[in-house]
């Protein structure tokens, strides 16, 4: 039986699909996301300071509302999301039978959890590291196990 790849090589502002119809097929490019929010500069990010409360309750005063993730990291979420989406819809039309992620620990850790039961079902391996910039002839020996 053919299985056939997807691999998502992606990090937080960029991101290439690739597929592989057979286990020794090449690594074809089938799509490439570029996210530019995630390469903005923090303070670009950010359109004014934390809220504040004038604190309500006698003696306790006014405190500040500090953001659980920075502006960046959440750029890099929303990223994780929209791949995630596209992801689901591949698997939805039966595009791929395997799904073979590449990404930095901190962004695969954003995108698995953007993931469907379902396609993390599918998820053959995962590997951490970087890869974006890279061809796919490089990726795919990086991949030579796990394909």
């Amino acid at each position: 039986m053919t299985t056939r790849s997807w691999v998502l090589v992606a990090e937080s502002s960029r991101a290439k699909l690739y597929e592989a119809k057979t286990k020794a097929a090449p690594l074809v490019e089938i799509a490439d996301y570029v996210h530019p929010e995630a390469r903005l500069a923090q303070r670009e990010l950010i359109t004014d300071g934390p809220g504040e409360d004038t604190g309500g309750a006698p003696g306790l005063g006014p405190h500040m509302f500090d953001d659980e993730v920075s502006p960046k990291e959440e750029e890099a979420i929303r990223f994780a999301e929209m791949l995630a989406e596209e992801l689901e819809k591949g698997r939805v039309a039966k595009k791929f039978d395997q799904l073979i992620l590449v990404a930095p620990p901190k962004f695969m850790g954003y995108l698995r959890e953007k993931l469907s039961p379902e396609l993390k079902a599918m998820i053959g391996e995962s590997v951490d590291k970087n890869l974006t910039r890279e061809k796919p002839e490089v990726i795919r020996e990086h991949l030579q196990t796990l394909l």
